[in-house]
């Protein structure tokens, strides 16, 4: 129990590794769909807490994956998107506010920074459908290593430790990180070593 109405934002960049809800893609996770699915499920459970999906277009190629991320939201979830509580962004639409000179410099770590300054730049919009008193704003990889349904853990955790912010990664102990190039296990590395 989050104890007061929360509103939980969380951002998925996108860019080719977009599938169609409910359609099948052995290629790639349906990453919209089990977001969506879990937030009904939690929001279901727990009818105090609200829930928002930012999706950002990281700069695929003509907004192409923001594009099928807009049709297939509006085809399967008309409902959340009439209401803005899943909305669809463009980096290529930002670039000079957000400090780039093309997408090319953007990529995942752009899209999530945009994706989150969207979040909150928005969220008072969001208090005519439902009057929250508590934000939390996450981002999901779209790799979906991490899963929506995990944010209940978060949220206890936020709320009995009265913490303000929180980082997941997947060098801890206990993580299970599979097939990781070279490249991600240095990415990380770095990351970890400068929020820390």
């Amino acid at each position: 129990d989050v104890g007061e109405p929360t509103l939980i934002t969380m951002v998925i960049p996108v860019f080719s590794n977009v599938a169609h809800p409910q359609e099948k893609d052995p290629g790639a996770e349906d990453v919209l769909r089990r977001a969506i699915t879990q937030f009904e499920q939690l929001s279901g459970i727990n009818p105090k807490v609200a829930w928002q999906l930012v999706v950002v277009d990281d700069g695929s190629r003509d907004k192409t994956a923001g594009r099928i991320a807009e049709r297939a939201l509006d085809r399967y979830y008309r409902q959340y998107v009439l209401r803005g509580q899943i909305k669809v962004k463009y980096i290529e639409d930002v670039l000079k506010e957000e400090g780039l000179a093309s997408p090319e410099d953007s990529r995942k770590g752009g899209a999530v920074t945009y994706g989150l300054k969207e979040a909150l730049r928005e969220a008072d919009g969001y208090r005519q459908v439902f009057d929250w008193k508590k934000q939390y704003v996450g981002y999901l990889d779209p790799d979906y290593k991490e899963t929506a349904s995990q944010l209940g853990l978060l949220l206890g955790e936020f709320k009995d430790k009265n913490i303000g912010i929180a980082f997941g990664s997947r060098r801890m102990p206990d993580s299970q990180a599979v097939a990781r190039t070279l490249r991600a296990r240095l990415c990380s590395i770095v990351y970890n070593a400068v929020v820390r």
